[in-house]
């Protein structure tokens, strides 16, 4: 996968994603071993512990720093959520890791890949599966603002236990 960013003196360019050492040595042309690019990234992060962090931006400089943060995260963040990164809980990248390796895929596991059939169709049958575990208990809601109905969601569990 990759990101089309404009880096730190303007050039716009593809980098690899997740972030790895590829992304890092051309986004700030160096030559950085693993060892010598985590070095180099921990002197950007201000010091912040991702556990310390108050909100996702706070956490996103704490994992990439400043500039990779503004660069590959914060637009499409904000644009995601429809909220600034201040306002967003801090565990958004808490779960987010450079890889001080040339390895760009997205997930660690041995198979990686697109449903066979379509998206569509795995997710129907992983409720029409659910359905039938839960008896019927799953609720699908359309064109429905995410937000929205995560915060009735969160208001009707407070009150019902």
């Amino acid at each position: 996968m990759a990101a089309l960013v404009q880096d730190e003196t303007g050039e716009i360019s593809y980098y690899d994603m997740p972030l790895n050492l590829n992304s890092i040595n051309d986004y700030y042309h160096k030559k950085l071993t693993p060892k010598a690019a985590q070095e180099f990234i921990s002197k950007r992060t201000g010091g912040i512990e991702v556990s310390q962090a108050k909100n996702a931006k706070e956490a996103g400089y704490a994992v990439f720093g400043k500039e990779l943060f503004e660069s590959f995260f914060k637009n499409y963040t904000e644009k995601q959520w429809g909220r600034l990164s201040e306002t967003l809980p801090p565990d958004l990248f808490s779960r987010y890791q450079i890889r001080w390796d040339d390895n760009n895929e997205a997930f660690a596991g041995q198979f990686q890949g697109i449903s066979e059939t379509s998206y569509d169709d795995l997710f129907k049958s992983i409720v029409s599966h659910a359905n039938e575990t839960y008896n019927g208990s799953i609720d699908i809601i359309y064109n429905a603002d995410f937000l929205v109905e995560s915060e009735k969601i969160e208001r009707q569990n407070r009150y019902s236990s």
